[in-house]
C-alpha cells in the first residue's frame, strides 16, 4: 500500500501486486481510492481512536484520528504516512 498526497493536493490510498520501498513507486496491477479515504470512516488504528480521515498537510499525507464516531470529538492522534 502506499498513502501520499496528489499534485492537486487530495489524499491518496493506493494498493498493488508490488510496492518499492517507502515512497517508492508502485508497480503492477493497481488500485486507487480516488481520493476517497478524505472522508471520514468510524475506524482508527490509533489507540483509544475511533473515526479517522486523511488529509494533506504541505503535500504530506496525514490521518487525523479522533476519539467518537463520525471524526468529532477530541482529536487524540496525527499520523505522517507514505
Amino acid at each position: 500500500e502506499r498513502k501520499y498526497c496528489s499534485a492537486e493536493g487530495v489524499p491518496m490510498y493506493e494498493t498493488c501486486e508490488g510496492c518499492g520501498a517507502a515512497r517508492g513507486a508502485c508497480s503492477g496491477d493497481c488500485t486507487n481510492d480516488d481520493g476517497g479515504h478524505a472522508n471520514c470512516m468510524d475506524i482508527s488504528w490509533a489507540e483509544g481512536g475511533v473515526s479517522t480521515k486523511a488529509e494533506c498537510h504541505n503535500m504530506t499525507h496525514v490521518s487525523l484520528h479522533f476519539d467518537k464516531v463520525g471524526c468529532t470529538g477530541k482529536l487524540i492522534k496525527e499520523l505522517e504516512e507514505q
